[in-house]
């Protein structure tokens, strides 16, 4: 099945998996730079109050929020706050380097084709090359697509220091009907695993299997290793896939998130940390 995001017609696929939730896959390529404001009517915003108090109806680009797409070099002038190490004040400026981006980053899609069996991925620039070189009808799975703060995920900066953790935030970027992969919450004293914990566990994605590594970025759930952004360039690109969560955690002594991370050798279904660094999105059906 597909779903059409109204807000800018992009498809995405998505498919009901062995944890029972429908989840796209693919990654969210929604570049909020061509919004003022997303509204309730085409996204998973309700009118509530933060857990700081604020008031808080649909998403502004304001400070806070960062996003990147691939083949944008300057995302946004403004200075914004930089809500990291303990240190909610420091100002920085949002853009990414051109002098650091490799030249397959400054190309709008790229695919990062793989079959699963090796740790290798194969990048392609369009979609075309990479059904042309395959045909197996994998490769719309496998856009890279957008780099997502936790303010830009979460919709709103005013929870970008709240420091509690375990608190599920009600927005997103989604699609209206979408919402964000929770982390660990708390039932009582108990932990209660994160979404893709239980979505990795379903399909048998833990360390005791094998296949896992492969398991994990092929059909049919097709996680990518986009590694991350920050105003310095791409880090850990075919190296490391990381997704973020709606959850509040507490990391290395400051306000942070929790966030899913793979690479050839790890495997974390719900990691703390620093909620200024953009990386991967994926939603799924409330």
């Amino acid at each position: 099945a597909q779903l059409i995001d109204v807000r800018d017609n992009n498809v995405y696929w998505v498919a009901k998996l062995k944890d029972g939730h429908c989840w796209m896959t693919q990654n969210l390529s929604l570049d909020l730079s061509q919004f003022d404001k997303l509204t309730s009517s085409d996204t998973d915003l309700t009118t509530i109050t933060d857990p700081n108090g604020n008031t808080f109806n649909g998403y502004t680009s304001d400070n806070g929020i960062i996003t990147w797409i691939l083949g944008e070099t300057l995302v946004n002038p403004a200075t914004v706050e930089h809500f990291s190490y303990g240190n909610p004040g420091g100002k920085v400026y949002n853009y990414i380097n051109e002098n650091y981006l490799p030249q397959w980053a400054k190309s709008k899609n790229v695919y990062a084709y793989t079959s699963g069996n090796a740790n290798l991925d194969i990048l392609y620039n369009s979609i075309v090359d990479c059904n042309s070189a395959h045909n197996d009808g994998t490769c719309d799975h496998y856009n890279v697509g957008g780099y997502y703060n936790w303010s830009a995920s979460v919709a709103s900066n005013n929870t970008a220091s709240y420091q509690t953790p375990y608190v599920v935030m009600p927005n997103s970027i989604c699609s209206n009907g979408w919402r964000l992969p929770k982390g660990i919450t708390m039932n009582g004293d108990a932990e209660v695993a994160s979404d893709i914990g239980e979505l990795w566990k379903a399909q048998d994605i833990v360390k005791s299997n094998n296949n896992w590594f492969a398991d994990v970025r092929r059909r049919p759930l097709y996680f990518v290793r986009s590694g991350f952004v920050t105003r310095d360039g791409v880090y850990w690109f075919s190296g490391s896939g990381r997704y973020q969560s709606s959850t509040t955690a507490w990391y290395e002594n400051h306000a942070s998130s929790y966030n899913s991370a793979f690479d050839d050798t790890y495997l974390a279904s719900a990691h703390g940390w620093t909620r200024y660094i953009g990386i991967s999105v994926r939603c799924l059906a409330r």
